[in-house]
């Protein structure tokens, strides 16, 4: 088995900022998600990686911005290849939430006399990048696109190469029906899984009682 390198330039032991570097015996870089972490009382941080214009493919699981916000840095810093998204509803909701995170950071960084990091242009650069595809090849590395029930536009992202190990990228993920999603149990196998672990550990209510406790809040507004 050839070995695969991997870079965490992101979301690794931490909340946010999803970011992970996949590099194949060929050269291929890909990179998984490229989100920024938000930070109260401070400018959001930014995946840094060297040497961007190396980078072959950017695929965005979904459209959430600590898995897609940091385009358009990686722009700045010279990104120029495919950004790779399952749906067309991904680009859309990117457009929109560009925008507002150009918006406020310009606001916050007038309150401390720097400048933004976030422009439109190099959002609006980002957004031509992007392309819809749920499978294909970058190099010898093939890629699928797997739907998830997080949210419209949630995608798992299985990676597969020539002698090497089988990488499955979960994204964010749920697996029982919301009003929105269907059910999602049967994901495909894999050697390696990179997963989001935010809410591991918590014990959430009951959906069905939170729909409704949300009903009476809007009807008593």
């Amino acid at each position: 088995m050839e070995k695969i390198k991997i870079y965490f330039y992101g979301g690794g032991r931490e909340v946010g900022g999803s970011c992970i570097g996949v590099k194949y015996p060929d050269g291929t870089l890909i990179l998984l998600d490229a989100g920024v972490k938000l930070v109260s009382n401070m400018p959001v941080q930014l995946p840094v990686i060297k040497n961007t214009e190396n980078v072959n493919a950017v695929m965005i699981s979904h459209p959430h911005i600590d898995h897609f916000g940091g385009l358009v840095s990686l722009v700045r810093e010279g990104l120029n290849c495919p950004i790779i998204v399952g749906h067309d509803l991904t680009r859309q909701v990117c457009k929109i939430l560009f925008s507002d995170m150009c918006s406020l950071e310009k606001r916050q960084m007038n309150k401390i006399n720097e400048q933004p990091r976030f422009v439109m242009g190099n959002a609006y650069f980002a957004l031509s990048l992007m392309e819809k595809s749920l499978y294909g090849k970058i190099g010898r590395v093939s890629y699928r696109f797997i739907k998830t029930s997080h949210i419209p536009g949630g995608y798992s992202i299985l990676l597969e190469y020539p002698e090497a190990k089988t990488i499955l990228y979960s994204g964010d993920v749920r697996v029982s029906k919301t009003q929105l999603m269907r059910e999602k149990k049967d994901f495909p196998k894999a050697d390696v899984l990179f997963t989001d672990c935010t809410y591991a550990g918590d014990t959430h209510p009951d959906r069905g009682d939170t729909e409704k406790e949300f009903e009476r809040i809007i009807l008593r507004t």
